[in-house]
């Protein structure tokens, strides 16, 4: 486990109100997220609320290229007196809640779903979100850690 978690977050959007517990409920997950992977010392990362048109600039400049899903991540690897900084899980609040909706999810299981899935990839699982079942069996067991029972539609593939 890990000695010291900072997770930082930052809402720079203003387009969807955040609900209370929220920011918990994510600092939990990546806790969860690094329990379950193992992770010896103490780590920062930050995670980036931010409507469409930020979430799209924010893609062209860390990536080339406009990402088209909710979330990307940007590792950074750098240490400073003992803590690992991990790096960043920058998300589009605007589409995690319309996908929420769409799935039929509450809106707290889908950006806790998306950080678990971005903490995974700072840690240097591969970015491919719904290809990776290993990488989809960790984010659920992280979710059901958390309370947040698994989604109806998943399946465990042994």
């Amino acid at each position: 486990m890990a000695d010291k978690l900072k997770v930082i977050i930052k809402n720079t959007q203003k387009e969807v109100k955040i609900q209370t517990g929220v920011r918990m409920l994510l600092r939990r997950c990546c806790h969860a997220v690094l329990e379950n992977e193992g992770f010896k010392g103490s780590a920062e990362l930050q995670i980036d609320f931010m409507d469409n048109a930020c979430f799209e600039k924010a893609s062209m400049e860390c990536m080339g290229y406009v990402n088209n899903v909710e979330f990307f991540s940007v590792s950074c690897d750098d240490e400073l007196n003992g803590v690992k900084k991990l790096g960043n899980v920058y998300m589009s609040v605007e589409k995690a809640y319309q996908k929420a909706e769409s799935l039929n999810q509450s809106s707290q299981r889908r950006l806790a779903y998306l950080t678990a899935h971005g903490v995974l990839e700072l840690l240097g699982y591969p970015v491919g979100v719904e290809r990776n079942i290993t990488k989809n069996d960790k984010v659920e067991m992280a979710l059901v850690q958390l309370g947040l029972n698994a989604r109806p539609n998943y399946y465990y593939f042994a």
